[in-house]
């Protein structure tokens, strides 16, 4: 659904300035990009709403994209479909207990997972020098340790919860859900723009 209207939108852009504008692909990539975000977002902030808590499911995900973007992670197929995994990840987020011995259990847990096995980035995926990968895991590693201190210290634990999150995404167990689920909704990412 989301691809599509990227298609449509990709097209309209390139028939308006065909020159001076990307390839229909980097067109389509970007558009998927910031459409899939805008509906994530707004999905966020209604589930948050709906939990009562819109603060806190926006900080989940405000965190989960940092370490995202700096530690990579399997990708669904369908933009939709990432957009209302994320959300369900972020209302579990909530949902988990908190105290100070499992702020803890939380940290270590987060430092473990990101230690082990971030980056992680799928075959098609561009994947940057040993240097500049290990620079963003040592900066999401930076950040990891702000976010527990901010958690045992000040007992605002939403950060380090969404970190904690993003860590299990990039476990291999998560990684072979998410690639059946991936299977199971086979058909998705290539739309053309005459089939809207």
């Amino acid at each position: 659904m989301v691809e599509r209207y990227a298609v449509v939108l990709a097209g309209k852009i390139k028939k308006w300035n065909p020159e001076d504008t990307a390839s229909q692909d980097v067109l389509v990539f970007g558009f998927t990009i910031v459409l899939n975000l805008f509906i994530t977002m707004l999905l966020l902030i209604a589930a948050g709403f709906v939990v009562g808590k819109p603060f806190t499911i926006l900080v989940l995900g405000i965190s989960f994209m940092i370490m995202r973007i700096l530690t990579g992670g399997p990708h669904l197929t369908h933009a939709i479909a990432c957009s209302l995994c994320s959300t369900l990840l972020m209302v579990f987020g909530t949902l988990l207990p908190t105290n100070n011995f499992l702020l803890i259990i939380y940290t270590v847990a987060a430092f473990y997972l990101f230690a082990r096995y971030a980056p992680y980035y799928e075959k098609d995926q561009v994947i940057h020098s040993k240097s500049w990968e290990q620079k963003k895991k040592n900066l999401a590693l930076s950040f990891l340790f702000i976010f527990s201190l901010l958690a045992i210290i000040f007992h605002f634990h939403f950060f380090l919860i969404g970190a904690l999150l993003q860590g299990i995404t990039i476990i291999p167990l998560s990684i072979k859900g998410i690639h059946r689920l991936n299977d199971v909704l086979k058909g998705g990412g290539k739309f053309e723009e005459n089939d809207c």
